[in-house]
């Protein structure tokens, strides 16, 4: 209750005082919320850009021709599994949503 304790600190005649310190436990809910949800982006985004990157690499694995047509259809294989991990965090999403 790091706000609750700033408002303690203030002189008595101020008048955010009693505010603040009323306030604090909604005000820390809210700002845990906030972070919770920015946190969650960051992370989905930095997801997103990993996979993407695994996509590309792969692509370009694909493209030279020293790897073998066997170590191809493993990468072919792999590069799908990563896209439908795309479809499958969508559907998990959409429950989740769905469900509330």
């Amino acid at each position: 209750m790091l706000i609750a304790s700033l408002a303690r600190n203030l002189p008595e005649e101020n008048p955010l005082k009693s505010w603040l310190i009323i306030l604090a436990p909604a005000l820390a809910l809210g700002i845990k919320f906030i972070w919770s949800k920015i946190s969650a982006y960051y992370e989905q985004k930095d997801i997103d850009r990993t996979r993407e990157e695994v996509i590309k690499e792969i692509d370009d694995l694909l493209i030279d021709r020293s790897i073998s047509e066997e170590e191809k259809i493993k990468l072919r294989e792999k590069r799908e599994k990563t896209k439908l991990s795309t479809v499958e965090e969508l559907l998990k999403h959409f429950e989740k949503i769905t469900s509330a």
